[in-house]
């Protein structure tokens, strides 16, 4: 580490959470080096955390149900770059309507009941 001005060993000893320190740690320099508030790499952090969670999430979904990466493509009628891209980081890049197609065939894949949400209910 090049500036150690801001990294305390012996606080980073002491601490409960060794990786809540460095976290901290690390937005504090960040945020320093870009002379940008505090909150903004947090949030920033957050919201790459939840996009990262999600793209693992449907791939860990896909993979329990047994099913490769070229077969979903192959289900969905898209390439396997498409398939790859939404269950990455890479997810915010990706078509609104691809990713709204990969979970309509996962949640069929996972036997969920698929409801078309535009369509008003009629009371029967």
């Amino acid at each position: 580490m090049k500036n150690t001005e801001d990294f305390n060993y012996e606080e980073f000893k002491k601490s409960k959470d060794p990786w809540e320190y460095i976290e901290k740690q690390a937005i504090g320099m960040t945020a320093k080096s870009m002379n940008v508030p505090e909150e903004k790499v947090r949030l920033s952090l957050v919201q790459n955390k939840q996009v990262n969670a999600l793209g693992y999430a449907l791939k860990l979904a896909r993979q329990k149900k047994r099913i490769s990466v070229k077969k979903m493509a192959e289900m969905m009628k898209t390439d396997e770059e498409g398939i790859k891209i939404i269950e990455s980081e890479k997810i915010t890049n990706c078509p609104l309507g691809l990713i709204t197609a990969y979970l309509n065939q996962l949640g069929r894949i996972l036997s969920f009941n698929i409801e078309d949400f535009t369509k008003e209910k009629k009371d029967k």
